[in-house]
Formats: structure tokens, sequence, C-alpha cells
């Protein structure tokens, strides 16, 4: 199972990371750092469950393979990101 987190170096997304994980789930986390850090998930980050990326989601992204979950969790969500993730059934 992998989750997508947005926002995923935020105070929350940096939580819902932890959680994911705990779970077992693979869990890509994109963040712009605007008001996230990296200090929030530096014990995440030699984890081989966890992979960061700086990125600003305003921009188009291709993140390969599936995905079972998606969390939008930054400061200003924008309307008009569509996420289309594969979900396995």
């Amino acid at each position: 199972m992998r989750a997508v987190v947005t926002g995923g170096a935020g105070f929350l997304g940096s939580h819902l990371c932890d959680h994911l994980i705990s779970l077992g789930y693979e869990v890509v986390a994109l963040d712009n750092l605007l008001t996230g850090s990296t200090k929030n998930i530096a014990h995440l980050l030699g984890n081989p469950l966890f992979t960061f990326f700086k990125h600003n989601v305003t921009e188009y992204l291709f993140i390969d393979g599936p995905s079972t979950r998606c969390c939008t969790l930054h400061r200003q969500p924008l309307p008009w990101i569509i996420w289309r993730c594969r979900f396995r059934r």
C-alpha cells in the first residue's frame, strides 16, 4: 500500500506520515517547504518506506505506480488541483 501526502513536511502532514508508516504504508511526501520544515520529517528520511520530494503542488509531478491513498494537507488547499490516483482493488 502506498500513500501520497502533500504538505508532508508540515506539522500535521509529518504526523500523518508517521501514522501511515506505522500502519505499513509506503509514504511519498511532497512539500515546497514554504511553511513546512525538514526538521519535522528528519527522523523519517532514512526509512525505506518514506520518500520526500521538495515540490510545489501547483506544478505537475508524475509519481510512477499505484497509490492507495492521497492526502492533501497543505496550508492553502488549491481547488484546481486534481489528484489522479490509481487505486488497487
